[in-house]
């Protein structure tokens, strides 16, 4: 009973992070300038899920905030360009460029002078006297971009799993054809009206595969799940592994204190792990510390995550945005934050916890990056959970070589938040965001290139983040809990 429950959740689980995030447009500048915001949890899965105390917003959810997870999960998704929001299709973006933008040679030579300006005078009352600003990358233009993802087949997801599968240590008494189910949105409505809703009651993944003819049913689904307490955890989604857990910290925390390992919660709690030391990479990458096998670096320990991750476009690649390291009884481990880069340009980093975002999150809402990868020995990574390798940037206008400069958006912020708004901003960055499209509208993201402000509310003891489209000018931001 146990273990069932256990499945459902994990289904819970996986369903969730399906659909994520919650968000926001500053499209009413009187939501910026008056703070009002709706109020979001997120687990540290990184799902959104309404909070017991909603505030006033513009949002059409602001009566029934978990409405946003209860649509048909049985449609196929509304996959293509022809489903993003009007406000970022070719015609309306287009339209909505500034006329205050300059060549990007421009905004690097006048680069350092603009940051110098806004840390000797501020924006209104936002602090940036311990601010760090972050290098340019080495980018000659910019685009926005359609993101989603490129389904893979179920040949694909099945060797997946037993490629991953192959590498657990005791896998060689898995009978995987009994083990792995079919966890797909879209192929559970029978499974539902019968009322079943565990893992356990889905179907395998094999009975979308024809014995006699050796080829899956062309209408099969790709989403495959395998978890063994006793062995490991593999979670692929409809774009590629998801959540990996070979349960090498699982294994060595229950040796010295006794327990069942739980592959699933690797990524995140460690088995309670002390949490000894976190920072930027490059601070912390030359530390050492005795691992579970023997001494290793960050810096070598980060290199393992190169072996895992692999992406179809060759314009993608990732950087290590954060390092936490852990005491694991007398031993050490490394769990590194991970976020994409396209075309060299970062994603953001987002968070998990509570979150209030700002402006109307009918259509679509800030988002980023979230991904854990585990290093606790030589043998390469132990866990992970993020995003996946298998997915499509589409470009949405033609690229553009005049972005608006840093001092224009500090102008643009002066002008849409609040001149009372107290804070500290910590860090300034140039990155893509994207914008995660309402489930009801269409499946995917919107990138757009912009200005990122990282900070701290002094009035009520949140983070914020605040982005400037460095294409439209377009000003958002969204709080979250500060680390505790």
């Amino acid at each position: 009973m146990k273990k069932a429950m256990k499945f459902f959740i994990l289904l819970l689980i996986y369903v969730a992070c399906s659909f994520t995030f919650i968000s926001c447009q500053n499209k009413d500048k009187d939501d910026i300038e008056n703070l009002n915001g709706s109020q979001y949890n997120t687990s540290s899965n990184g799902n959104r899920t309404s909070s017991d105390s909603l505030v006033e917003s513009s949002s059409s959810f602001e009566e029934d905030s978990g409405k946003m997870f209860d649509y048909d999960v049985y449609t196929p998704p509304k996959i293509g360009i022809k489903y993003i929001p009007e406000k970022f299709k070719i015609e309306n973006y287009m339209d909505e460029l500034s006329d205050r933008r300059v060549s990007i040679s421009k905004v690097r030579l006048s680069y350092d002078e603009d940051s110098s300006h806004i840390i000797k005078n501020g924006i209104n009352k936002m602090n940036f006297e311990k601010c760090i600003f972050k290098e340019i990358p080495a980018f000659i233009d910019v685009c926005s971009y359609y993101n989603y993802w490129n389904h893979i087949s179920q040949e694909k997801s099945w060797g997946l799993i037993e490629y991953w599968a192959k590498q657990m240590d005791g896998i060689e008494n898995v009978d995987l054809d009994k083990e792995v189910v079919n966890t797909s949105r879209f192929a559970r409505k029978d499974e539902i009206d019968a009322g079943k809703t565990g893992i356990a009651d889905h179907p395998l993944a094999k009975n979308d595969y024809d014995e006699k003819t050796g080829k899956w049913k062309e209408n099969g689904e790709s989403a495959f799940f395998f978890l063994n307490n006793d062995i490991g955890y593999v979670d692929v989604n409809e774009s590629g592994v998801q959540i990996l857990s070979f349960g090498r910290v699982a294994d060595y925390y229950c040796k010295h204190k006794g327990g069942v390992a739980n592959r699933t919660i690797d990524p995140y709690n460690l088995m309670g792990a002390e949490l000894v030391k976190k920072g930027d990479y490059e601070e912390l990458k030359n530390d050492k510390y005795e691992l579970l096998d023997g001494e290793m670096s960050v810096v070598d320990a980060a290199k393992k995550i190169d072996d895992f991750l692999k992406f179809s476009d060759e314009n993608l690649g990732y950087d290590v945005y954060q390092v936490e390291i852990y005491k694991i009884i007398d031993k050490y481990t490394y769990r590194f934050l991970l976020r994409r880069k396209y075309r060299d340009i970062p994603l953001p980093w987002t968070t998990t916890g509570q979150i209030t975002y700002y402006g109307d999150i009918s259509k679509y809402w800030p988002d980023g990056d979230i991904a854990h990868a585990v290093v606790c020995d030589h043998n390469g990574i132990d866990a992970y959970y993020g995003f996946s390798g298998n997915e499509e940037f589409e470009e949405i206008i033609p690229r553009q070589n005049e972005i608006i400069d840093l001092a224009e958006a500090a102008n643009r912020i002066k002008e849409a938040i609040s001149p009372e708004y107290c804070c500290e901003i910590k860090q300034v960055e140039f990155t893509y965001l994207n914008y995660a499209i309402h489930p009801d509208i269409g499946n995917g993201k919107v990138l757009v290139p912009a200005w990122e402000f990282i900070g701290e509310n002094l009035i009520d003891d949140n983070n914020i983040k605040i982005y400037v489209d460095a294409l439209t000018g377009d000003v958002c931001f969204y709080e979250y809990l500060r680390d505790v």
